[in-house]
């Protein structure tokens, strides 16, 4: 099966927003289902979560830090969806 044959699908599966203590926490769980074009089957399934907390700033700087926020909620998914493909042995099947 090469990469073609494969349709990729993302989906958070949950978002969870939290502040306290001067602080902005954020946890975001995404599911990427790789599925065989043809048959329409699942032949590959991961879920992952990324994590991540900023100050919340004061009335001058909140947006800022919510920008930082979800940022760093990307900065921490990123690589380890980036890890979860290239590991992934349904996805060398045709190498």
């Amino acid at each position: 099966m090469t990469s073609d044959d494969l349709i990729l699908i993302p989906r958070v599966v949950k978002s969870d927003t939290s502040f306290g203590h001067g602080k902005y926490t954020i946890t975001l769980v995404m599911e990427w289902t790789a599925k065989n074009r043809a048959s329409q089957n699942t032949v590959w399934l991961k879920t992952l979560t990324g994590n991540a907390s900023e100050e919340m700033g004061n009335a001058f700087t909140i947006l800022k830090h919510r920008r930082l926020l979800f940022q760093n909620l990307f900065d921490d998914l990123s690589p380890k969806t980036y890890q979860a493909f290239h590991e992934a042995p349904e996805f060398r099947a045709g190498q």
